[in-house]
């Protein structure tokens, strides 16, 4: 007990370090900010997530000349669960956020059930976006826990306990936690799974992409109402509107994607002008734990480079 004590105490430690509260015209917002002083990306994380795993998105990018910037949604953590309750109040609130932070324009990058308010930005504010890029991103209607594994594991690992149980086992048993990141995510069974995560084990940057993955989830408690709403806005989408979007968009979708199925990957592409759509054959719903790791970070430095204003 006074492990996992210790623990939380730090994780929040932690949080409130890396992290500012910003008083916007649409209320308090947590957000973070790194970089080299260059063109804005917003980061929206995933569900569950906050600043803190929208940071992580940038993980391979914070050398190269952006300012990113990971906020988070009503209800995690430091963004008081009031500050907002539909899509269109999450849309104003990014709007908002940019204004307090006298940014302009910027590129807005989206994983999972962060892509409602990507695309919904940018299909509002077009003059306010120069690229667009949907991570395994949520396009259209989805219930988090229509499937049975995603249930369980939510059931499983998304609380307090959970949580501290898988940063212990990333940091003393690194394949194990590497495994429970891709079969809990990924449709691939029997020797192809084998194969797959023969292909990462032991991996430096896998290592590491896993731990600060959990370490994003972490601790449960401050982030479990902007789960709850998140879930219920996914819910509640009859239909995006995707054909406003005019911002250069690309695409990244695993085909293995247990969690988020590939079809949110084709419907956005089909209704997305000029869009462009990358699919990792291998990968599962956390594409940087892929075999498919490499050609995704090319691609996505090459996309932001293209359009950098």
């Amino acid at each position: 007990m006074f492990g996992y004590n210790r623990w939380k105490q730090q994780a929040n430690n932690r949080l409130g370090e890396q992290s500012q509260v910003a008083k916007t015209a649409m209320g308090l917002i947590q957000y973070a900010t790194v970089g080299n002083g260059g063109p804005a990306i917003i980061l929206n994380s995933g569900i569950p997530g906050g600043f803190d795993q929208g940071m992580l998105m940038a993980f391979d990018m914070l050398g190269l000349p952006y300012t990113f910037v990971g906020w988070s949604r009503p209800g995690y953590m430091g963004t008081p669960a009031e500050t907002g309750h539909t899509l269109e109040d999450y849309i104003e609130l990014q709007a908002a956020l940019m204004d307090a932070l006298s940014i302009q324009s910027a590129a807005i990058y989206g994983a999972s059930g962060g892509g409602p308010v990507t695309y919904g930005f940018a299909a509002k504010y077009p003059d306010r976006v120069w690229a667009v890029l949907g991570e395994c991103a949520v396009s259209k209607n989805y219930n988090m826990y229509a499937n049975t594994v995603s249930r369980l594991f939510a059931d499983i690992f998304l609380s307090n306990y959970g949580s501290y149980w898988l940063t212990r086992m990333a940091k003393s048993n690194p394949n194990a936690a590497i495994k429970t990141v891709v079969t809990g995510g990924s449709k691939l069974k029997g020797s192809a799974l084998n194969k797959e995560l023969k292909l990462l084990y032991d991996k430096p940057e896998m290592i590491e992409i896993t731990r600060e993955l959990f370490s994003s989830m972490s601790p449960m408690n401050n982030r479990k109402a902007g789960m709850n709403k998140d879930v219920e806005i996914c819910r509640a989408i009859k239909e995006l509107n995707l054909e406003a979007i005019t911002a250069p968009t690309l695409i990244i979708h695993g085909l293995m994607d247990h969690d988020v199925d590939f079809s949110h990957a084709e419907n956005a592409h089909n209704r997305i002008k000029g869009s462009d759509l990358m699919v990792i054959p291998t990968a599962g719903h956390v594409i940087p734990i892929s075999s498919g790791y490499k050609e995704y970070v090319e691609r996505k430095h090459a996309f932001f480079e293209k359009y950098r204003p």
